[in-house]
């Protein structure tokens, strides 16, 4: 693996032309929290303490510290702690050669394959040895009683820089494999290289096999290789430390326990640096210790800990953040750490350090924290990384000037300090003539360097003279030198090497000023690069002397669950009701059911409740502005309430949080920020003393016994130990759906045929776009016109355009993205950079969708990056699948983020909308400014009771209104839709699977029979319920899911009082409990559900029987006596248990329309009278 010098030169040259900018990760600064640091032997002015390991035993309290007198020193100062690192003994007696025995002692303790375990110190050199040339044998000494007493030092016979840096057991703990670094066999000219080694054992540490190179890099000098195994165990990663600082640190990884390595890659940014330590947290976070040396990071020099994933590393993404954990008041003299977690999380990281100022030499210190503290702490940017400029470049000094000109200090210079402009008050000839040493004969990109201003030339003449002869060009300088971070070009010219070439400026015929800052040429490939891709020129993107500094940004904390319980605090336990699922409809029913008195388990895979709601949706997509259920309108209220206290009354922040007063189109409906709808969420769920919340946990398993459902296993969604508990009802809450799938109940993943349920849309499909009448603003046009209570929407499908399997079933659901929050605020914007794994026909791929605008605090809510067909993996997948297939869609987004901002192919429309947007610094600030959970529009979907159609949200023959179910919960207002589900096309058709009936579509109700499941009797469905894939269109709606969860509450409390099942419970009693309780079951575009006059609660409970046609209640309208009379019939049908809803409307619509007296009565005070009487029953 070694790479020759040619190598080296070609991978500098590349470094240099392709240089990304990049910012290194936000992070936390502990190192002057001077409580969490723990002295473990502290310096003096005359003793040096270095180089620390350390090692806890399984007690989870037993520390030992091993550590050097001296840089690379004596080994054998060691001190042990019995309390998990807070407080140090004396030194303890160790044999005498230790104190001969040099450089780096590490700690492990090993078991042999017999079951035997031993503590051992290794050291990198022998007694007698030094560090000149430093290439003596490696020491070890070890312990068979738990470190009370040493053997001495004894060689290994093998040479070495390092001792073992690191050591991992492998095949099950058959052998052992050690890594460390050691000089280049056989080479005579580098006295200092190093190479990365491997070593084996078979006897637990005791003796080792000689030296197998991994990692030569010629040059490069790869050292102090770090080992840490997969979270599934299947891989090895080995990171490792570049002690040439103008190279990235790396890593390999193995896939057959260390038998063969891959090639050698850069470790993310964030991780540049030395000696790395890790640990996993018991979340499966990874926190690695080192050195920090990346370039241009905040924290150089200093003892940090990364925080993140193992899979991060892998694909090349960055930490979530970083912390500083001790200032170095010495450079870089810091670092080799030991790194332990105890128990209760706590991680103790320990370091030589001089960590303070004054006259003492380095100690050694520990620091402890937990990233409970570290992930809710405020957040640093980090800095931007220095740009490096391709090329030539020459600044204004180096030309040769005849004439008047003047220096120029007033505006920012793009090189140097200082550029140059001609005297035109003197009206004279001026010109400069630039001669730069032309290195290798070819064509060049020639840039002239200035800065423009409104008085600046439009006609500036250059006179380009090189191997062709000479060609005159003009430019303007009055436009922006930089067109999007790369100077414009004069044109492509040859140049021979070693001949003379020049580039004359003049203000020949010129109309204002001629500005001279600098020159650069570029080879013709060189130029290419940067323009195709867009990639930074490394000159620095001012525009005035006036221009403001660069805003620092500010990361705040996350929004994280203060109550969430832990595990073992709920394993084995019973609860009335167990909710899968922290979706909207999830918390919805757990906190209803909480409030009528049950006592509530809610589980959610995330560390964060509130699904899309709280991953980006930014806004709430209800077409019905009204509040249709109590903890729907609580949410709402409680936003426009929080930026009307946080920003003032009729701030931009409040107005934009409630419905626009001036517009009815869908898309200025209420909008809210995923970090406040956390916080809202968060502070709903707290309130409640009965109500548990399990967050970071997945269902494996559900118990059936005949039809009821008796317990489920959990386990941490990244990591394995597993806890059962009981229920006497159980909700699945999740958009996945995974409680009916534990529970082996009939779900449907894709789309049904035309013919399964007479959908006309049903199956694959392929439409066209339905155009507006004149002056139609949007569709519904019932809407548009005022006669229907919702908002329109700008468009909708119309025609089918039979193609490919028009019509068939197929196990296809609607196309994933993440909906990613952008602004514009440089106080709160991260820039995208360039992904390390950047891929344009991905990028181009992933489109669709535009902007939720309007969020406050100048954010959008980008809903594109929809790859189509990945999505069809994700719904049947476990979890480490379709977090696979997520993180393929938010890599596709950041693509095409910035593809479009960057790369010149991308259309000029796309490139001017997401000009200078980047990530919003405050949303999902331990995610790395990513959504949570990726938008699943669909997955699997319950076959329950009733399966709700696209008959179901249409007019229904004969009336004007969908048709009616006596058993509704809730209510839709969303058109019937689909995204695309699959990448194919039909002549003059859209993508298959799109569909928006935004003209036929109308507010139609959710029967409570689509919440049940056939086979059992105790569970509860209000998310992934009972839906035809046309249906669901109409039902994936976090509004639906709020008011269907908050039923399924209610539902769940009056069976647990009637001491029965929800499928058992009497729907009628449901539907009345739902009407008073100020759920809207029935749509009317006059009525107010929120309204305590009884006379709405009984129009929402007749309007579930047939005793409305239409959508308008007119409750003070006179009855007349045909409808009277009609309604009598529908009574006496009710009580009796013969009533057919469906037939009454009919018959009360041709009654409205008749000729007919009117009675005493109002429409709302028989209604009422009627309501009474039922209950009087």
């Amino acid at each position: 693996m070694r790479f020759p010098t040619l190598s080296r030169v070609l991978l500098a040259i590349l470094s240099v032309t392709v240089a990304w900018s990049a910012e290194t990760p936000p992070y936390v600064d502990l190192s002057q929290e001077t409580e969490r640091q723990v002295i473990v032997s502290q310096g003096t002015d005359k003793v040096y303490q270095g180089h620390p390991t350390t090692l806890l035993l399984p007690d989870g309290k037993t520390m030992f510290c091993v550590w050097t007198h001296g840089h690379g020193g004596g080994c054998g100062p060691m001190k042990r702690s019995d309390d998990g690192g807070k407080t140090w003994s004396e030194e303890l007696p160790v044999p005498e050669n230790w104190s001969t025995t040099r450089n780096c002692p590490a700690l492990y303790r090993l078991t042999d394959p017999q079951g035997k375990t031993r503590l051992f110190v290794y050291a990198g050199q022998g007694p007698g040895g030094t560090r000149q040339p430093d290439n003596g044998t490696m020491q070890r000494s070890f312990s068979m009683d738990d470190g009370k007493t040493w053997s001495p030092m004894q060689s290994l016979n093998l040479e070495c820089v390092m001792p073992f840096c690191t050591i991992m057991p492998v095949e099950g703990g058959k052998k052992l494999i050690g890594l460390s670094n050691i000089r280049r066999p056989g080479e005579t000219k580098d006295k200092k290289s190093n190479v990365v080694t491997q070593s084996e054992s078979t006897d637990g540490g005791m003796t080792w096999s000689p030296w197998r190179v991994l990692v030569d890099l010629g040059d490069l000098k790869p050292c102090e290789p770090e080992v840490v195994r997969s979270p599934n165990g299947k891989q090895l990663l080995c990171l490792i430390r570049e002690n040439i600082r103008s190279e990235p640190a790396h890593f390999i990884t193995s896939d057959d326990e260390g038998k063969t390595w891959s090639e050698v890659k850069a470790l993310p940014q964030g991780l540049h640096g030395d000696r790395h330590k890790a640990v996993y947290t018991k979340d499966g976070r990874l926190v690695i210790c080192f050195r920090d040396m990346g370039k241009n990071s905040p924290t150089r020099t200093h003892f940090v800990a990364w925080v993140g994933r193992y899979e991060d590393i892998i694909s090349g993404k960055d930490a979530e953040y970083k912390v500083k954990l001790l200032h170095s008041h010495k450079g870089s003299d810091c670092g080799y750490p030991g790194v332990e977690l105890l128990p209760d999380g706590t991680v103790v990281a320990t370091t030589y350090i001089k960590y303070r100022p004054g006259p003492e030499l380095n100690s050694v210190v520990s620091t402890r924290f937990t990233l409970a503290e570290t992930d809710k702490a405020e957040k640093q940017a980090g800095k931007p990384v220095a740009q490096k400029v391709a090329g030539i470049v020459l600044d204004d000094s180096d030309a040769k000037y005849s004439g008047a000109w003047k220096v120029g200090e007033k505006l920012p210079a793009l090189v140097g300090s200082s550029y140059r402009h001609d005297d035109r008050a003197k009206k004279s000839a001026a010109s400069a003539v630039f001669t730069p040493a032309i290195p290798e004969t070819g064509k060049y990109e020639v840039r002239l360097l200035y800065n423009h201003a409104s008085n600046r030339a439009s006609n500036a003449t250059i006179i380009i003279r090189g191997a062709d002869g000479e060609k005159k060009v003009t430019q303007n300088q009055r436009e922006a030198c930089l067109e999007e971070g790369i100077p414009r070009s004069l044109g492509v010219f040859a140049f021979a090497k070693g001949k003379k070439g020049t580039i004359e400026i003049n203000n020949e015929g010129a109309n204002g000023y001629v500005v001279v800052d600098g020159l650069q040429l570029l080879s013709e490939g060189e130029a290419t690069g940067e323009r195709n891709t867009r990639s930074s020129s490394g000159f620095p993107m001012k525009t005035s002397a006036s221009a403001a500094p660069a805003v620092p940004v500010k990361i705040p904390p996350p929004m994280l669950l203060k109550s969430a319980a832990k595990a073992e605090s709920v394993d084995g336990k019973s609860y009335d009701l167990v909710v899968i699922g922290g979706t909207p409809g999830g918390i919805t029913c757990a906190v209803r059911a909480a409030r009528e008195g049950l006592s509530v388990l809610l589980v959610n895979h995330t560390q964060h409740l509130g699904g899309f709601s709280t991953s980006g949706a930014g806004g709430w997509e209800a077409p019905y502005d009204g509040l249709r259920s109590p903890l729907y309108g609580e949410i709402l209220k409680g936003a426009a309430d929080y930026y009307s206290k946080t920003y003032g009354e009729g701030s931009p922040q409040h107005v934009v949080s409630m419905p626009s007063k001036t517009s009815r189109a869908h898309i200025d409906r209420p909008k809210i920020e995923p970090r406040i709808a956390e916080l809202l969420f968060n502070e709903m769920v707290e309130k409640e003393k009965t109500l548990t919340v399990l967050l970071g946990h997945i269902i494996t398993k559900a118990k059936r016994e005949g039809s009821l459902i008796q317990s489920v296993t959990l386990k941490p969604m990244h990591g394995e130990k597993a806890v059962t508990v009981s229920g006497k009802i159980f909700a699945d809450g999740m958009y996945e759906g995974d409680l009916m799938a534990a529970a082996d109940l009939k779900t449907q993943i894709g789309r049904e045929a035309r013919s399964q349920y007479g959908e006309k849309h049903a199956g694959v499909i392929y439409t066209q776009e339905r155009h507006k009448e004149p002056g139609q603003r949007g569709f519904p046009k019932a809407a548009d016109e005022g006669t229907l209570n919702i908002r329109y929407n700008s468009h909708a499908t119309a025609d089918i355009v039979e193609g490919p399997q028009s019509g068939e079933a197929d196990g296809s659901v609607m196309a994933y993205n993440y909906r990613l929050i952008l602004t514009r605020d440089p106080a709160n914007r991260i820039t995208v950079q360039k992904p390390a794994n950047y891929d344009p026909a991905i990028a181009k791929a992933a489109g669709g969708g535009g902007f939720v605008p309007n969020l406050p605090n100048q954010k959008v809510a980008w809903n594109g990056g929809r790859l189509i067909g990945p999505q069809n993996e994700y719904p049947g997948a476990d979890w480490p699948k379709r977090e696979e297939i997520s993180k393929r869609y938010l890599e596709g987004m950041l693509m095409r983020l910035w593809w479009v901002q960057n790369d010149p192919e991308a259309p000029e429309k796309d490139r001017k909308q997401f000009a200078n947007y980047g990530l919003a610094a405050d949303e999902f600030p331990d995610n790395q400014h990513a959504p949570y959970e990726i938008y699943v529009r669909e997955a699997r979907r319950l076959v329950g009771r009733y399966v709700f159609k696209e008959q179901d949200n249409v007019v229904a023959p004969g009336i004007s209104r969908t048709p009616i179910h006596v058993d509704s919960i809730a209510i839709t207002d969303w058109p019937v839709d689909s995204v695309a589900c699959l990448p194919r096309k039909a002549p003059g058709g859209s993508t298959d699977g799109i569909l928006f009936l935004g003209e036929e579509t109308r507010p139609a109700q959710v029967p409570y029979r689509s919440l049940l499941a056939k086979e059992v009797d105790n569970l509860l469905v209000p998310v992934a319920l009972s839906a035809s894939h046309i249906g669901w269109g109409a039902i994936r709606l976090e509004p639906v899911w709020m008011q269907a969860g908050e039923s399924a509450g209610f539902a769940a409390a009056l069976a647990i009082r009637g001491k029965t099942t929800p499928a058992a419970l009497d729907p009628d009693a449901l539907v009345r409990k739902l009407a008073a309780s100020h759920v809207m079951v029935s749509f009317f575009n006059d009525l107010d559900v929120t309204s305590d006059d009884p006379r709405v609660a009984a129009a929402q409970y007749f309007g579930t029987k047939g005793f409305f046609a239409s959508y308008d209640a007119k409750l003070d309208a006179p009855l007349s006596a045909s409808v009277e009379a009609v309604w009598q019939r529908g009574l006496d049908e009710l009580k009796n248990g013969k009533l057919d809803p469906i037939k009454l409307a009919n018959a009360v619509l041709a009654a409205e329309v008749a000729t007919s007296p009117e009675t005493k009565q109002t429409k709302g005070g028989a209604l009422v009278a009627m309501w009474k009487s039922l209950k009087a029953q």
